[in-house]
């Protein structure tokens, strides 16, 4: 879910749900592993066209998740 939240003094947007927790969590990855492509969850994947430019990475625990997550490099990207 996503929109603008907030007052009449202040507002921003904001999105917020699993598929935005997963992206934080998966955004938060790239910094700790300099020099990697950017990745995207199984989900993005399938979304994604084409899917070429993508290779498998592997699963991934992330924090917050009771399973595993399979996540897929974007490669033809610079690092991030």
């Amino acid at each position: 879910m996503s929109g603008s939240v907030g007052s009449s003094r202040r507002i921003e947007y904001a999105a917020v749900g699993d598929a935005t927790n997963v992206a934080a969590r998966l955004q938060a990855l790239v910094p700790r592993h300099p020099g990697q492509h950017p990745r995207v969850e199984h989900h993005a994947r399938r979304a994604r066209r084409p899917a070429e430019d993508l290779v498998l990475h592997g699963d991934v625990e992330l924090k917050g998740r009771r399973e595993p997550v399979t996540v897929y490099a974007v490669l033809g990207e610079g690092s991030a």
